[in-house]
């Protein structure tokens, strides 16, 4: 119960969120490709949470230890068919 308290007194006190989408234009790190992020708002609770635009069905990765499948050169997530590369880079620009 203790935890549970804490869990969610922590959630409360650190969460944040956008006013509007942020966009940012790149070169992958690793695959050297054009890529483009953008950070939406989301609602209280949501967390973080990668959605493939460029995937069929445009499939979201939660950014939860669940999902994490390597971490040899960075933290990759993975759901189905979906998989998301060195997400420290994106947690970084919030």
């Amino acid at each position: 119960m203790f935890a549970n308290i804490l869990y969610i007194y922590i959630m409360s006190c650190n969460q944040k969120t956008l006013n509007a989408p942020i966009t940012f234009k790149g070169k992958g790190l690793h695959t050297g490709l054009n890529v483009t992020m953008t950070i939406c708002p989301a609602d209280v609770n949501t967390g973080i949470v990668f959605k493939r635009v460029d995937i069929e069905g445009e499939p979201t990765v939660p950014a939860i230890c669940d999902f994490v499948t390597d971490t040899s050169r960075g933290t990759t997530i993975e759901k189905g068919d979906a998989k998301v590369s060195t997400i420290e880079i994106g947690r970084a620009h919030v």
